[in-house]
């Protein structure tokens, strides 16, 4: 693996409630983390979490770097500003693990229930190849879930040649991206903003016609 992800740590043992009770699956090992959301923060770090919804530390990349992920939101001083924190890892760099892991962040997955009883996983897909997946499998009357690869939240603030690349742009007002304290990914990031709003304003003009 080109990439490892550190996780919380393992819990075994016997827990007890307040009346002494053993109680919950005891001895219990969680398996190796993998990513399956991220929480953008505004502060250009990001919370990182696995298939239990526990948040990822850090990741160790091939090259024997270690990026550390932010384990809580930012606090703000009495003036309301975001306090930087350098020891986490940039948007740029979360992306960057992932990749090294070949974990298509931007992908979708689509899951239904085949004639056979069994539940049949498509991953890997783009957001029009999922949709068109989706409806062929509605048709045949399957169940069907079309869910994101990575579920995210926040904006991600990257370079516009990678914002170009996601399938959707989260609904942030500009005014918060006014506030992204890098100059040159605040300048992308406007102008992609723009660019979107610019589009969805084209797209309904052309419908009321």
């Amino acid at each position: 693996m080109a990439v490892t992800f550190e996780g919380q740590p393992g819990e075994t043992g016997e827990f007890q409630s307040p009346g002494g009770f053993v109680f919950g699956v005891q001895g219990f090992n969680y398996g190796p983390p993998r990513p399956t959301s991220i929480t953008w923060f505004l502060d250009n770090t990001a919370m990182v979490c696995d298939q239990y919804g526990r948040p990822i530390r850090a990741a160790m990349l091939d090259d024997g770097r270690v990026l550390r992920f932010a384990d809580a939101p930012p606090t703000a001083d009495e003036n309301n500003k975001v306090e930087p924190r350098p020891h986490f890892a940039t948007h740029i760099q979360v992306v960057e693990a992932l990749k090294s892991e070949r974990i298509e962040w931007t992908s979708y997955i689509v899951k239904y229930r085949a004639g056979d009883g069994r539940t049949k996983v498509h991953s890997g897909l783009t957001k029009d190849q999922a949709d068109k997946l989706l409806k062929e499998k509605s048709r045949d009357g399957s169940q069907v879930k079309m869910e994101p690869a990575i579920a995210c939240a926040g904006w991600p603030q990257l370079l516009y040649e990678e914002l170009s690349k996601l399938p959707e742009l989260p609904s942030t007002p500009l005014e918060e991206l006014l506030k992204i304290r890098d100059p040159q990914l605040r300048k992308d990031a406007i102008r992609i903003r723009r660019e979107a709003d610019e589009a969805t304003a084209e797209e309904l003009a052309a419908s009321e016609e």
